[in-house]
């Protein structure tokens, strides 16, 4: 995060992917960084398309994976209810803040990412998930700073 948060672009972002790759099931438990976050980051740099395309092969490809929270996630952007009735949402109500940032900011709602954003880092830590690395916080807080300029 902090190197595309500096502005290195792909190189960050090869980087990024080739990171999550290497996690351990323990540390990226959710798979969200890798399918979700990763092309967040990618449509960030401009390419659209590849958030599209990530979007479009989770929905495809891991229905039952992670627990379920990847497709879910993916599927937030069609329909909040579907979200919140996943199997594994003891952490979907932090989640949702996090998604709604992202698709706010992907329709063009900066108020509404800033709000949304802002609310899942004033969730506490414990009604989040766990942490290891503190990928998500500075997500969410760089996004925030990104958005109020």
């Amino acid at each position: 995060m902090g190197r595309f948060i500096a502005g290195e672009g792909a190189a960050a972002i090869a980087s990024f992917f080739s990171a999550s790759d290497r996690q351990s099931f323990t540390e990226y438990w959710s798979g969200t960084p890798h399918h979700i976050l990763g092309p967040f980051l990618q449509r960030c740099s401009g390419d659209a398309q590849a958030w599209l395309q990530a979007i479009g092969q989770v929905k495809r490809t891991l229905r039952h994976q992670f627990r379920g929270r990847v497709w879910h996630a993916a599927a937030f952007i069609s329909d909040e209810r579907e979200f919140l009735a996943q199997p594994c949402a003891c952490y979907a109500p932090a989640d949702l803040l996090m998604w709604q940032g992202m698709k706010a900011e992907i329709a063009g709602d900066a108020d509404g990412a800033m709000a949304a954003y802002r609310a899942w880092l004033a969730t506490p830590e414990h009604q989040r998930g766990f942490e290891i690395d503190r990928l998500w916080p500075t997500f969410a807080q760089w996004r925030v700073d990104v958005l109020a300029r």
